[in-house]
């Protein structure tokens, strides 16, 4: 069964899982929107952080601190990004593989639920990334 079929049967049995991994996902789709590059050049944020020093309000850059279940997966997600698998150009997901051996050469001890964490960041930034792709 793939990562994100264990993922949901794990969230449907565990109301809480459920909330969480929805938590993560609604937070990462948020933060990472702002680093999508923009087809002018720079970031998101950048574009706002200017927009915010001519005096305009920018509420996007109001971003809460991520949910405290992700202390372990989100630094764990962010040195896992520099191991991105590309193809053509174009990032693709982090392998399950890559993940493990992340895992084993670092000595941090991964559980399933920040497994399923990681993917869930690693699914929330590949839509933003895509989805501000510069064309």
């Amino acid at each position: 069964m793939a990562a994100a079929g264990r993922a949901r049967l794990h969230a449907e049995r565990c109301p809480f899982f459920s909330r969480v991994t929805s938590a993560a996902r609604h937070w990462g789709e948020r933060a990472f929107k702002l680093e999508a590059p923009q087809k002018a050049g720079g970031t998101l944020r950048d574009h706002l952080l200017a927009a915010q020093r001519s005096g305009a309000a920018v509420p996007e850059l109001d971003l809460p601190p991520p949910p405290p279940e992700l202390h372990f997966a989100l630094p764990a997600f962010r040195d896992l990004c520099n191991r991105r698998p590309f193809s053509q150009g174009v990032p693709l997901p982090l392998p399950a593989t890559e993940i493990l051996a992340w895992s084993q050469l670092t000595g941090q001890r991964m559980t399933q639920r920040d497994f399923t964490l990681v993917t869930v960041l690693d699914h929330a930034w590949l839509k933003a990334i895509r989805s501000e792709e510069p064309h």
